[in-house]
């Protein structure tokens, strides 16, 4: 029952989303976005494509358009030149099944991706905390949870009933939107604490955790696979002190470009927030380009630091094909 309402919530908030873009999507380069290539047990965010999904997806792309890096499409944006039907492939955060689900198949069909890593996660000390807590409240057998949660943070008081799915569905949604509003040490600390009122924290599925270091090494070993930066702690940028954000894209971008041996050129906005400072710092850290989450195709016009891209949901080759207007 969950997974349904999750899944239709999931399905209104996109469409809703792209509404308005989808008429002006194909007048460009498409820019897709992913998360992770797996079977997730509970997927609130529509963030988990299955892997037979996005091979069908791999398919429906090389017959409709022309798979290339994301810097062919910066380099045809630069050159002012006509940039359909070329597409490139994005994926945010660094999810271990980049590497163990997803580049088998980019390398049975020959597609290129641009894979953001927050590098922290990478280190092991960040967790995906979006992850960590729908496994703790969304997993099919909650049997082991309170049937109430009631903590408090900041003055603020955080109480939910536990005992029904859609009860915990919107826990989930509370908490991790109170999560996201924090910034590094704040953030696990709030965690840890939800996470020890719920009954202690699981160690994370195959599925949904991080890339570690060696792993993200050998998918950057790919010709196929250009790694970039998704900051060290996956905070809202915009939400911090110019100090406290430039510490967050600078202390990434180096870090990264020290473990896979080669500069790091391309950065995603967490959360898609990049406003006009934001970019300019971006630029100013050495990146040659920017992601955000704003719907749309890549034109002659756009601007290479504030990127639009399409959020690819786990649909069907046939019901892509329809999204992108084919």
């Amino acid at each position: 029952m969950i997974e349904t309402v999750a899944r239709w919530q999931n399905r209104f908030r996109y469409h809703l989303w792209h509404l308005g873009a989808r008429l002006h999507t194909f007048k460009g380069a498409l820019i897709l976005s992913y998360h992770s290539v797996s079977n997730s047990a509970s997927d609130p965010l529509g963030l988990h494509v299955s892997p037979e999904n996005f091979a069908e997806h791999l398919q429906v792309l090389k017959s409709y358009f022309e798979p290339v890096p994301l810097s062919e499409i910066l380099r045809y944006l630069r050159q002012q030149k006509s940039l359909y039907p070329l597409v490139a492939l994005t994926f945010d955060d660094g999810y271990a099944n980049n590497l163990w689900s997803a580049l088998p198949l980019l390398e049975k069909y020959q597609v290129p991706a641009t894979i953001f890593i927050i590098s922290g996660a990478a280190e092991g000390y960040i967790p995906f905390y979006w992850e960590v807590l729908a496994q703790k409240l969304l997993d099919p057998s909650p049997s082991d949870l309170p049937a109430e949660l009631q903590i408090k943070y900041r003055g603020q008081l955080f109480r939910y009933s536990l005992r029904t799915s859609a009860q915990r569905l919107r826990a989930y949604h509370g908490l991790r939107r109170a999560l996201t509003d924090l910034w590094a040490e704040e953030r696990s600390w709030f965690l840890r604490e939800i996470l020890q009122v719920l009954g202690g924290e699981r160690a994370p599925s195959h599925t949904i955790r991080p890339l570690t270091i060696a792993e993200l090494q050998q998918l950057a070993r790919s010709p196929l696979i250009t790694i970039g930066n998704h900051t060290v702690s996956h905070p809202r940028l915009d939400r911090l002190t110019p100090a406290q954000a430039w510490q967050e894209i600078r202390e990434a971008r180096r870090q990264l470009s020290e473990w896979i041996g080669q500069e790091v050129r391309y950065f995603a906005y967490p959360y898609g927030y990049g406003r006009m400072g934001l970019r300019y710092m971006v630029e100013e850290a050495g990146h040659e380009a920017a992601c955000g989450t704003k719907a749309g195709g890549v034109r002659t016009t756009s601007n290479p630091f504030a990127l639009p891209r399409l959020h690819a949901g786990d649909w069907s080759g046939e019901h892509l094909a329809r999204y992108l207007g084919k």
